[in-house]
């Protein structure tokens, strides 16, 4: 089971917990690629950041 854009951090660790009151549960964490790109914000939203 893992975190993505599809699938935001947030709601894995939702599903987690909540599988691990039901079942035994263990967990491993893994970093397979490092994310080092890095998106500039649009012109518009610039300014309000």
């Amino acid at each position: 089971l893992t975190a993505g854009a599809s699938a935001p951090e947030l709601l894995v660790r939702e599903l987690v917990d909540r599988l691990s009151t039901r079942f035994d549960v263990s967990e491993r964490e893994e970093e397979t690629t490092r994310e080092t790109i890095a998106f500039k914000l649009p012109r518009g939203l610039e300014a309000a950041a």
